[in-house]
């Protein structure tokens, strides 16, 4: 894997902290975009080139929203996997990008 700045992405990569629930486990997402996202000490068991399933976690406060979604594991480097979304629903990918929007601007 290798470092590349947002101009050169087909999605922003932003750090907005959220989470991702695998094989019934969560873990802490480094950081994320529109397309994937990286995902902090996944399960050792999943390989590059693995489809998964998962459920992305968006905090709002006392409560959270969950997006089920399948990926495909892209990459690793250094204890971190590069997940990138598989046929994400349209619904679950405007929810996301609102969620953005509006963590951005300071209103989650």
């Amino acid at each position: 894997m290798k470092f590349e700045v947002n101009d050169k992405r087909k999605s922003h990569r932003i750090n907005i902290p959220i989470k991702v629930i695998i094989d019934n486990a969560t873990y802490f997402v480094k950081d994320w975009s529109a397309s994937g996202l990286k995902v902090e000490y996944p399960p050792a068991d999943i390989e590059i080139g693995d489809e998964i399933s998962i459920s992305i976690i968006l905090p709002t406060g006392g409560s959270a929203i969950i997006l089920d979604s399948k990926a495909i594991v892209r990459n690793e480097y250094q204890g971190y996997y590069g997940v990138e979304f598989k046929d994400m629903d349209d619904k679950n990918n405007r929810v996301l990008r609102h969620y953005a929007t509006l963590a951005i601007e300071g209103n989650i």
